[in-house]
């Protein structure tokens, strides 16, 4: 995506952001905003991570890899679903990042449409893999974002409790999926959850 953004554009990604809710709960305006476009360094190689959406149901993940400036390759992956969060970071702790998105979607063993996290991995040759594609985490899920500044970075998230108020809890990626780290707090409204997330996420 190009860093130069016209008004016609952002009012574009705006719309897209407020509908990609499916008929699910209305996107709360203390939304985190996505991270589009993303550089890392990884060794010698430069890796520029982004999403392209094309509708409000198909995005793609892209992945460029740079070595002295010019483009040895790039990978895509096709994502036939809404996307309502992007994000990247090192959840395995290898000092290669991962690619965390939120889609809304159903599941074999639970299917109803929801958000749902996956985690994909680049290869050594530059490509995008499954890491994992998460079904659910411990409530409904509400939203979540890649802390930073830790390695392993880990997942945090906004979970809907029975109540109707919000959880903000913390899960650590371990193999095969994300094990629970525990609660940051609970019982608490979707504006303080998402205050915590913009706090939290940088000094775990």
């Amino acid at each position: 995506m190009p860093h130069k953004i016209y008004p016609t554009i952002i009012l574009l990604i705006l719309t897209c952001l407020a509908v990609c809710g499916c008929g699910m709960r209305q996107q709360n305006k203390q939304q985190l905003p996505d991270s589009y476009d993303v550089t890392a360094i990884v060794g010698e190689k430069m890796l520029r991570i982004s999403l392209e959406r094309v509708s409000d149901s198909l995005s793609r993940i892209k992945v460029k890899t740079l070595i002295g400036g010019d483009t040895v390759h790039v990978s895509t992956f096709r994502l036939p679903y809404p996307v309502y969060r992007f994000d990247v970071g090192d959840v395995t702790g290898d000092g290669v990042p991962e690619i965390a998105v939120g889609v809304i979607k159903t599941t074999l063993y639970h299917p109803v449409m929801a958000k749902r996290p996956f985690l994909f991995k680049i290869n050594e040759d530059g490509d995008i893999r499954k890491l994992w594609m998460g079904s659910r985490v411990s409530q409904p899920l509400e939203d979540f974002v890649l802390t930073k500044g830790e390695s392993p970075a880990r997942v945090m998230t906004i979970e809907l409790e029975q109540s109707g108020k919000f959880l903000v809890a913390v899960y650590r990626y371990q193999g095969f999926g994300l094990a629970h780290d525990g609660y940051i707090k609970r019982e608490i409204s979707i504006e303080d959850a998402y205050k915590l997330l913009r706090v939290q996420r940088s000094s775990l």
